[in-house]
């Protein structure tokens, strides 16, 4: 949960009208804090004096949309829909990877997309449910990106899409025993691409590789959370970095006119171009 006061407000009002639902059980929770957030700067202009009837109605209708959000819950059968899908498709892609539909002779193309339907439709189609157990939400997000890798760099060992199948397959398997057996750790601010801390283990190159698949498995999924278009609740790391270069920038540069501005006012010396 975020210690953003606007996020944990928003959390409550989610619980109280959906019987202790979490944010994580709602369709589009990225979508729901940007309205707010909009709602916020819109009602400080009406409150600043501005009533005009285009502020009056972009309220009302932001806080129609903000009404239907939170109320947005995936439903349990919609949740049986997604599952049900992903399941279909493993049984679908096992038998297009086989060349086993009856009466037709399959192209080499249709079975290749048989193996890579773990990546296109099985695991987006599970990753879709919310809310996910904790396990199983980090299983199929190592998934995502192991399943991607292991589609690509597959045919370079064997062309048969059968064999490629159970390799995808043997991966995913694993990534859920990596969810279910690996041990829960502390929760780290390593969301910064530019984070320099070394860890434990596999050494500064291992922690290194690992934030930088992190980092690739987000950028691959961008639209995670952020359905129909909606703007990310948090700021990314690279994001971070940029805000904090801009801001110490700033900074720097106000320290430094008002420096100059004490030395004019001093006479000790003039502002660049200022003739008396």
């Amino acid at each position: 949960m975020s210690d953003d006061p606007l996020v944990q407000r928003i959390a409550a009002e989610v619980a109280e009208i959906n019987n202790g639902a979490s944010m994580d059980a709602l369709l589009n929770p990225a979508k729901l804090i940007n309205v707010e957030r909009e709602l916020i700067e819109l009602r400080a202009q009406r409150d600043g004096g501005d009533t005009s009837p285009d502020v009056l109605k972009a309220i009302e209708k932001k806080e129609s949309v903000a009404y239907v959000e939170k109320r947005a819950v995936m439903r349990d059968w919609l949740k049986a829909l997604f599952r049900g899908q992903a399941y279909g498709t493993i049984g679908l892609s096992f038998l297009l990877s086989y060349d086993l539909i009856p009466f037709v002779d399959l192209d080499l193309s249709v079975r290749v997309l048989g193996f890579w339907s773990w990546w296109l439709f099985t695991v987006p189609s599970l990753r879709s449910i919310k809310p996910l157990p904790a396990s199983e939400k980090k299983a199929l997000d190592a998934a995502f990106l192991a399943t991607l890798v292991a589609s690509l760099l597959a045919p370079f060992a064997t062309k048969d899409p059968g064999a490629i199948w159970w390799i995808d397959a043997t991966v995913v398997a694993a990534c859920y025993g990596y969810g279910y057996l690996a041990p829960e750790s502390v929760e780290e601010d390593d969301d910064d691409a530019f984070d320099s801390k070394t860890g434990v283990g596999g050494g500064a190159l291992g922690q290194q590789l690992w934030r930088s698949a992190k980092w690739a498995g987000r950028a691959l999924d961008y639209g995670a959370g952020k359905e129909r278009g909606a703007q990310s609740a948090e700021a990314s790391g690279v994001e971070k970095t940029l805000e904090r270069t801009v801001a110490a920038k700033a900074e720097r540069v106000a320290a430094e006119d008002d420096d100059a501005g004490v030395e004019a006012a001093d006479g000790s010396e003039t502002y660049e171009g200022y003739v008396p």
